[in-house]
């Protein structure tokens, strides 16, 4: 992490930590940064991680159990497993698309614990698994920021059928620059053709560059 991030707090710092139940030392930047470590923490729940980049900046991972997926609990639909979080001894539960007509998969996010002035990202982190069919037609991706339903009306369209069986991929949503605090909704959906093979991660919200 460079010098310049390590002697100074995150922005809202103490808030994060209170939604994470977490415990670790502040009693100095420096301290509270060698805690952090570079994989971040986790709720107790494994459903979200919060981490700081190298410039001082604060990031996030909302986990597949922390979105509101369509039918998620439906053992015909869905399987739920888990995997170790990359860099990390944490396992954290993924789902597993099985078959589905109807795909719609929501999560929120409070954008006050997001660094001021820095442009982010969010980003599905999915991949696909075989046998995986379905994916002739695009996907929808939408971002609603608070207090402002209209943006929810900008739709990115992709093609999920060639992302990658391997790694996981990140499929950008949007990206904006925090303003006025609240809840963000961000969304994937796609009705129509049976689907089956998409795993779902969950959801990345990092600054661009």
């Amino acid at each position: 992490m460079a010098q310049a991030a390590k002697t100074s707090f995150p922005h809202n710092y103490q808030d994060i930590l209170r939604d994470f139940n977490a415990r670790i030392d502040t009693s100095s930047p420096e301290k509270f940064h060698s805690a952090l470590g570079e994989t971040g923490i986790f709720d107790q729940q494994k459903k979200h991680r919060y981490w700081v980049d190298d410039k001082g900046r604060n990031c996030f991972m909302v986990y597949a159990r922390a979105l509101r997926i369509a039918w998620g609990g439906n053992r015909r639909q869905w399987r739920w497993y888990a995997e170790k979080e990359d860099n990390s001894d944490v396992f954290v539960e993924v789902a597993e698309l099985l078959r589905a007509y109807w795909l719609e998969v929501h999560g929120v996010f409070e954008t006050g614990h997001l660094t001021p002035d820095t442009k982010y990202e969010v980003s599905y982190v999915i991949k696909m698994k075989e046998p995986s069919s379905g994916w002739e037609d695009n996907v929808d991706f939408s971002l609603t920021l608070p207090r402002n339903p209209t943006r929810g009306l900008n739709i990115n369209k992709k093609n999920l059928k060639q992302i990658s069986r391997q790694v996981w991929s990140y499929i950008q949503v949007d990206e904006f620059t925090p303003g006025q605090s609240g809840k963000m909704d961000f969304m994937l959906r796609q009705p129509g053709r049976l689907k089956t093979g998409l795993v779902i991660k969950g959801v990345a919200i990092r600054p661009t560059t």
